[in-house]
């Protein structure tokens, strides 16, 4: 997968994503799992600050098959939270500690 520049585009929809938050050397990049929502990049659905150091992201690559299976079970599977998107378990978010109905 390629990285794609926060200059060049931003995620569309609010799905998990990898991000890079650039710091000032010596210190290396850190790596970061989340979303951007209404704007703003978000960790579990909670606004995160990173002070505009996000410099790129990329998609998360699928699951192995396997383990796809074994989250998604004989149906469709997991539905998303409507909030920030992360899987809901049943009409649970445990990221937002939400009840959706």
């Amino acid at each position: 997968m390629e990285w794609i520049s926060v200059k060049e585009r931003l995620p569309e929809k609010p799905i998990p994503v990898l991000a890079i938050e650039q710091r000032q050397k010596p210190i290396s990049p850190s790596y970061y799992i989340l979303q951007f929502y209404k704007g703003k990049w978000s960790y579990c659905g909670s606004p995160v600050d990173f002070r505009g150091n996000i410099s790129h992201w990329q998609p998360l690559p699928a699951p192995p098959t396997g383990a796809q299976q074994a989250i998604a079970g004989p149906d469709d599977g997991p539905k998303p939270c409507p909030q920030c998107g992360t899987k809901m378990e049943g009409n649970i978010c445990y990221c937002c500690k939400k009840e959706f109905k």
